[in-house]
This record gives C-alpha cells, structure tokens and sequence, in this order.
C-alpha cells in the first residue's frame, strides 16, 4: 500500500505543479517558481525520502510542497509588479492632465492677454511693423543699386584697360 501511495503521489504533485503553471490569474513568475519549487522540493524529498527509506514518496511531498511555496513566492512578485505597473500608469496619467492642465491656463493666459490690448496698442504695433518693412526695403534697393553701380565700375575699367591695351599695341608700330 505504502508503494501504491508513493507511486501515486508523483503524478499527482505534477498534475498540481502544472494547474499553478495554467492558470490565468497568474503571473510569469508564479508558475516559473512553482516549476523551480518544484523540482528543487523534489530533489531534497528524494534525499530526505532515501535517507528515511522512501525515495519517491519524499520527493513526492518535497516537489508539491516546492511547489506550493514557489507559487506562493511567484505569485507575491507578480502582485508586486503588477502594483508597480499600476502605479507607473498613475503617475502617467497624472502628468498628462497636468500638462492639459498647464495648457489650458497657457491659453486662458493668451486670452486674457488680448482682453488688455487696446485697439491704439494693435494700431501702433501695425504701425511699427510696416515702418520697419519700409526701411527692409529702402535697404535691399540701396543694396541692389550699389552692386549695380559697383558692376558699372568693374565694367568701365574693364573697358579702360582693353582700350589703354589697344592704345599701346598701336604705338609700337
């Protein structure tokens, strides 16, 4: 009977190892260490088992307890970093409506600002702006004429310079 009890025990502690690993409700590391606490449990209750003289029945009860306990731990670090996710996504959230937040007041600012302008302030700055447009372009035509009289310049020596040439070559004769 002893011998059908330990053989018995072996299926099923694995049966139960394998319903920590499937269910849904766990996390990766809960049936990871129910796997690990289950083979680490059985190899110490088939040492314990030999040293008692029942091998397969101590490894039997050392792996379902390994896997109890590793579950157990699995499954306490799965919480852990499911509250750690959790909290990140507060503070996510959290940041994303104070960043609304602070744009909302940004532009409530702007507004507000626009309600202090006078029609005499818009009218001035207008003002300012097309002065400042005008002497852009008194510039760039002051610009434009001066390379253009810079070009006559260059071209008049130019032409110095060949008829002066020409000039010389007809004294040598």
């Amino acid at each position: 009977m002893k011998k059908l009890s330990s053989i018995l025990s072996l299926p099923l502690s694995l049966l139960m190892v394998l319903s920590f690993t499937g269910c849904e409700n766990t996390g990766p590391n809960t049936g990871e260490k129910a796997a690990v606490g289950a083979v680490l449990g059985g190899i110490a209750g088939a040492v314990i088992g030999n040293q008692s003289g029942d091998a397969g029945e101590g490894a039997a009860v050392g792996a379902a307890t390994g896997a109890i306990l590793g579950g157990m731990v699995g499954n306490s670090q799965d919480k852990r970093e499911a509250e750690e996710r959790a909290q990140q996504a507060r503070i996510r959230a959290e940041r994303r409506a104070q960043d609304a937040e602070i744009r909302k007041a940004e532009a409530e600012r702007d507004i507000a600002r626009g309600l202090n302008v006078t029609d005499q302030e818009a009218f001035e700055a207008e003002q300012r702006a097309i002065a400042a447009e005008n002497e852009l372009r008194r510039k760039q035509k002051e610009r434009a004429e001066a390379i253009e009289r810079q070009r006559r310049i260059e071209e008049a020596e130019a032409r110095a310079r060949e008829a002066q040439a020409e000039a010389d070559a007809l004294k040598t004769y």
